[in-house]
């Protein structure tokens, strides 16, 4: 089984380790990044401007390298700012180790090439700000939804100038990937809408859709609708536990079952759980 998950670790190396302790390092630092998009974001301050610095949210003091460190600076000043020594949110070094593990799960368990598994990475950092965000404000922001789009466009290109890839094919593959992805949910939207009397189905949940669809291809629409729903039925349960409210956003088990998918397609793992799924469906 550890195989079937972790091809690349079967063979274990100096290199295997080297590889580790790398990929874990670049983790931290998007992890450290989306943090500071997921405060920037909401308040409307840019995070791409130049000599936009990080402050602490509580003194306003500008940081300092030692102060920014991924996790570490976190852990050496006992979770508090070094300046005015307030108490420093947890979620900090939790999603940068979140954004670690997921980067080493990319790394070791995603089949493709090595530019394909950096677009995916690349990707993490934004995809746990869009999470956070919709969590918190049950929003999911156009510009972070389009630099996910825009990294799922240069994905398709680099699959399809790999060795033995039809061009034509490929690209309407995704293509329409996009437009079925993001119509389906669009006219779900609406139904659900009528039926339900409210609104299910957000535009940026919609957006997301195709998005999904960019990057995953056409054919996997039904195995993601399935995944997202049982993640979204997973995660109401929980949220109507903890914040008893029915109406939960919809876009964390959207990200979820889009990273899942994309991350263990053509993994000997995703084709064994496929062929079993469809023994028992069959």
């Amino acid at each position: 089984m550890f195989e079937l998950i972790f091809p690349e670790a079967s063979g274990s190396s100096f290199l295997f380790w080297f590889d580790s302790v790398f990929v874990a390092l670049l983790g931290l630092c998007l992890g450290s990044f989306s943090s500071a998009i997921i405060y920037r974001v909401p308040l409307g301050i840019s995070w791409v401007k130049k000599g936009a610095r990080s402050a602490c949210s509580s003194c306003g003091h500008t940081l300092d390298f030692f102060d920014l460190i991924p996790l570490f600076s976190w852990l050496l000043n006992r979770g508090r700012c070094r300046h005015c020594k307030q108490r420093v949110s947890p979620l900090y070094p939790a999603l940068e180790l979140i954004s670690a593990v997921l980067c080493l799960f990319v790394y070791f368990v995603y089949a493709g090439g090595l530019a394909e598994k950096f677009l995916i990475v690349a990707s993490v950092p934004f995809l746990l700000a869009l999470i956070v965000i919709d969590i918190r404000h049950k929003i999911l922001p156009n510009h972070l939804v389009l630099i996910v789009g825009t990294l799922g466009i240069l994905f398709v290109f680099a699959q399809i100038f790999a060795p033995g890839e039809d061009f034509e094919v490929f690209f309407l593959y995704h293509l329409c990937g996009a437009f079925i992805f993001g119509g389906f949910a669009y006219f779900l939207g609406v139904l659900m809408q009528k039926l339900l009397k409210k609104q299910a189905l957000g535009m940026g949940d919609v957006k997301f859709f195709a998005v999904a669809g960019l990057w995953l291809g056409v054919l996997n629409l039904g195995v993601f609708c399935l995944l997202a729903g049982v993640f979204g039925v997973l995660f109401s349960l929980f949220w109507m536990w903890r914040f008893k409210e029915n109406h939960f956003p919809f876009g964390p088990a959207l990200i979820a079952s889009f990273f899942v998918i994309l991350t263990l397609d053509g993994s000997l793992f995703w084709q064994k759980a496929l062929e079993s799924l469809g023994g028992v469906l069959g």
